[in-house]
Formats: structure tokens, sequence, C-alpha cells
């Protein structure tokens, strides 16, 4: 007679090379069929958790809030929100508040899906703005970097 028990299954421990490694090939699949804008990798459920939580871990201690621009950054935010703890709003391109709320005081951290080394970035002028959490960063020679965060130059001071 088999007795079955109510246990969990074994895990995988992965290194980050190897996450790295498979969520690159996700993309790269993607990118063949001809699919590489933002909104099209944040709509697969899969690769939309793994990128949050490689942000997520680049996210500097401290930080009141994440903030995104509305409407295309949306679904990072919110994944990389429910992967930290960490509250956001969606800011529209002067920096105003269309959900969610930031002040003033706070300490903030712009979250964008996708940037390229050659590309200037456009940052809202809000709260103090600590840097730029990006899910997926092309260096200079075209590879792929997920997580990457960047010290904000110049900082908005209240």
């Amino acid at each position: 007679m088999t007795i079955l028990t109510n246990s969990s299954p074994p895990t995988v421990q992965r290194s980050e090379s190897e996450r790295h490694g498979d969520l690159a090939a996700d993309i790269l699949a993607l990118v063949t069929h001809g699919v590489s804008d933002a909104s099209t990798l944040q709509s697969r459920p899969a690769i939309l958790r793994r990128l949050a939580a490689f942000v997520a871990g680049s996210l500097p201690a401290g930080i009141d809030r994440l903030v995104a621009l509305a409407v295309t950054e949306a679904p990072l935010a919110t994944a990389v929100s429910l992967h930290s703890g960490v509250p956001f709003a969606l800011l529209d391109r002067e920096g105003v508040a269309v959900l969610g709320d930031c002040y003033p005081s706070e300490r903030v951290v712009l979250v964008e899906t996708l940037h390229h080394a050659a590309t200037q970035r456009s940052v809202p002028a809000v709260a103090t703005l600590l840097g730029v959490a990006t899910a997926i960063s092309f260096d200079t020679d075209g590879d792929y970097v997920f997580g990457s965060f960047e010290v904000a130059m110049e900082k908005k001071q209240s």
C-alpha cells in the first residue's frame, strides 16, 4: 500500500547567471518572432515576473516609492511593487501623479522596462529622484543587462 503525503515538491536552486540566461533566451525568442516593444514583454506573465524580480533586486535600500510613466510602464511598476513591497505611483510626462500619490519629501526610483545606452531618458522632476531601475538595458555592445540601477545625476531638492 502506498501512502501519499502532503509534502511540497523539491525546489531547484538556480544561479543568477542561469536565470539570466533563461530570461534572455525567452526574450530573444520573442524578438526573433518580431516582438520588440515593452508592452508585449510586459503582457507575458512568466517574463514580467522574472523582470520584476531582477528589478526589485537592484533597488537601493531606503526608497519610499517607485514611480513609472503611465500607462506604458504600469505592468512593470505593479509587478516590482508586489515583489518588493514598495508602493508605486504612475506619472504623466510632466511628473503629475495619475495613479497613486507622490510627495515632494519622498525618495523615489523611476522604473522603466527598456533602455538603450545610446538614448537619452526623459525623467520627470518629482520628489527626490534617487535613480532609475531598468528591467532590460542594452549596453553599447548590444548585450542584455537585467535589473540595473543607475544613480540619478541630478536630484530635485524640495
